[in-house]
């Protein structure tokens, strides 16, 4: 499966899925053991962050408002893969 980047089609990077979690602490413990990266709520990942167990990889911090504008986009083909 392959996902353009910043909407250009000329930019492939191939995606690899290992996973998907609906508990964030789950999600957080799979990413701390490198097995991909998360969005996720600066409160629950604190303590890794100062602790140099997650790196962040934005300064950009989304506002309660901008997260609820956060979409799912995926090839038209894995819409029917169970979630």
């Amino acid at each position: 499966m392959s996902a353009s980047v910043c909407g250009s089609s000329s930019a492939k990077h191939r995606v690899n899925p290992v996973a998907s979690y609906n508990d964030a602490g789950l999600k957080l413990q799979a990413v701390e053991q490198d097995l991909g990266l998360a969005l996720a709520r600066e409160l629950l990942v604190a303590d890794a962050l100062r602790a140099g167990r997650l790196l962040r990889l934005s300064p950009v911090a989304l506002t309660k408002d901008m997260a609820c504008a956060l979409w799912f986009a995926c090839p038209e083909g894995l819409r029917s893969m169970p979630r």
